[in-house]
């Protein structure tokens, strides 16, 4: 009677107990790998940007070289150098500026030359805020691009 295993097998009960645990569980879940960052240097874009370090670290260690030089001469090109960083610094703020309010004229479908009429740029205003409103159909991710949009316009004066 020991060595006949009987209609549960060789296992027994143990067996169909493990079988039901079997059934019952879970597929594991595979662990998500992340793909590993691009080599350094291996796109166009990130070569791009490890030149322009490299030329703006050469630019300023010739800088400090210059700035603290006894030569006079050397005083005036550090100071003509550093008025054209100055320049190109302040020339990309306005630019950045002007692509801000580019885009806001944008939000509220205006254009360039609507900006010398405030009754223009209200009405266009009040027509994409009832548009835009939750309310009436909009989003909420939209009612605040024109908000802001407005915003950035109002105050292109201050």
């Amino acid at each position: 009677m020991i060595s006949d295993p009987g209609i549960y097998g060789p296992a027994g009960a143990f067996g169909i107990f493990l079988l039901h645990l079997m059934r019952d569980r879970k597929p594991r879940r595979q662990p998500t790998m992340t793909p590993p960052p691009p080599p350094i240097g291996e796109s166009d874009e990130l070569r791009e940007q490890l030149r322009w370090l490299e030329q703006a670290n050469e630019r300023d260690r010739e800088l400090l070289r210059k700035a603290f030089s006894s030569d006079p001469s050397e005083r005036e090109e550090f100071d003509q150098m550093r008025a054209a960083v100055l320049r190109e610094r302040a020339e990309a703020a306005a630019l950045q500026v002007d692509r801000d309010l580019l885009q806001a004229l944008e939000v509220l479908g205006l254009s360039r030359s609507d900006l010398a009429h405030p009754a223009r740029l209200k009405k266009a205003y009040a027509a994409k805020v009832k548009r835009a409103h939750p309310d009436r159909g909009g989003t909420a991710a939209e009612l605040r691009d024109v908000l802001a949009a407005w915003e950035r316009v109002s105050r292109r004066d201050r």
